[in-house]
């Protein structure tokens, strides 16, 4: 049962972390994007499927993770997500062409799919009432912070050497430790012998959701969104590179920059609710991010620049 502690829980920064390593893989790599062509042979038109394959996977795992939670519980699937991101992460820099890289991407991004829904679930079972809005808001901010110094460390670190970004996915391991030591069950633990029955159920709750026009609008708006996050994060390392010779710290530098105006919009979203109450502040987000795509093309080019 949720608490009605007005403190946090001790640990509760284990599972803040996890929230935060749940937005490590986009943004992280991105800025590297460019070192990775010639190491593995491949060009620039390929090169964006090891974003691409990563959040794939991680699209085809989120609808089981729900279900793993209720079989597995909270702390085995937590557990299991991040030994899973950590490890196929570190496996990544001895890939030995390009095809195992993606694979190992892929198995990377099933991993860090359960990430920030465990965390939410765990925050769900620990607190109650407005201190669990009070959590959900630290968890929110980490994702935020995280979002903004992600790129930046991975630019620097790809600035020095390609394979170093990828060991930043080895403080997985180190998490999953003390997510195993510190972090008691929350929640209940379901039952093999009924593992058919529970995935049906599962699975129809999914369809069943899904005929619903307000659910099938919102996850047309997150594919949509994420679409566009995506492409973004992996066509503006490449084109820095290519257009204006800036490489990893600097591409780095420009995906924090975006991660910042998000973090301080997302902020006062009060204050824009009542600016642009009910769907008009999504559509004005939509509008922001079509004048922003559109205007790509009339960024001046190198020789304008000099």
């Amino acid at each position: 049962m949720p608490s009605d502690s007005k403190k946090l829980h001790p640990f509760a920064g284990i599972i803040l972390l996890m929230g935060g390593f749940g937005v490590m893989g986009g943004g992280l790599l991105a800025p590297a994007l460019p070192a990775l062509t010639e190491p593995f042979g491949v060009g620039e038109d390929a090169v964006g499927l090891v974003l691409g394959i990563y959040t794939f996977a991680a699209a085809l795992g989120l609808p089981f993770i729900g279900f793993c939670i209720d079989l597995w519980g909270r702390k085995a699937t937590g557990i299991t997500c991040l030994l899973i991101d950590g490890m196929f992460g570190l496996l990544c820099p001895l890939a030995p062409n390009f095809t195992v890289l993606l694979i190992f991407r892929f198995f990377q991004g099933l991993g860090i799919a359960g990430l920030i829904p465990v965390a939410m679930t765990v925050i769900s079972d620990w607190y109650g009432g407005e201190m669990r809005l009070r959590a959900m808001g630290l968890l929110s901010g980490t994702i935020s912070l995280s979002a903004v110094v992600v790129p930046l460390t991975g630019g620097l670190l790809a600035g020095l050497d390609w394979r170093y970004p990828f060991l930043v996915y080895g403080f997985s391991l180190l998490l999953a430790f003390f997510f195993l030591v510190l972090i008691p069950e929350s929640g209940s633990v379901g039952q093999w012998s009924g593992l058919g029955a529970a995935a049906k159920k599962h699975f129809r709750g999914l369809a069943a959701a899904l005929k619903t026009l307000e659910v099938r609008s919102v996850f047309c708006q997150c594919l949509m969104l994420y679409f566009l996050l995506y492409a973004l994060v992996t066509f503006l390392p490449i084109y820095l590179a290519g257009t204006y010779g800036v490489y990893a710290l600097g591409a780095g530098l420009a995906l924090s920059v975006q991660a910042v105006t998000g973090a301080i919009v997302s902020s006062r979203s009060v204050a824009v609710n009542r600016l642009l109450p009910g769907r008009w502040h999504v559509l004005a987000g939509f509008l922001l991010l079509a004048v922003a795509m559109a205007s790509v093309p009339l960024w001046p080019g190198r020789s304008c620049l000099a």
